[in-house]
């Protein structure tokens, strides 16, 4: 099951106007703080962005591969 969910991943670059609803946001942050980690370390931080002038500013960061943001 696991192979073949990885073998079906793909990565999105095109994106709906409408907002993501805050219930499936919540979610999803509890499966990020939720991953099994040796000795309780969690070397990784995560950022929620939802302001729309912040991820634009955001995609102008880096010359290439940041522009999917907007």
């Amino acid at each position: 099951m696991l192979m073949s969910l990885i073998q079906k991943r793909r990565s999105t670059r095109t994106f709906k106007k409408e907002p993501v609803e805050q219930e499936k946001i919540d979610i999803l942050i509890e499966a990020m703080l939720r991953p099994p980690s040796s000795k309780e370390c969690y070397p990784w931080e995560f950022i929620i962005i939802d302001n729309k002038d912040l991820l634009k500013n955001l995609s102008l960061s880096k010359v290439q591969g940041s522009t999917f943001l907007k």
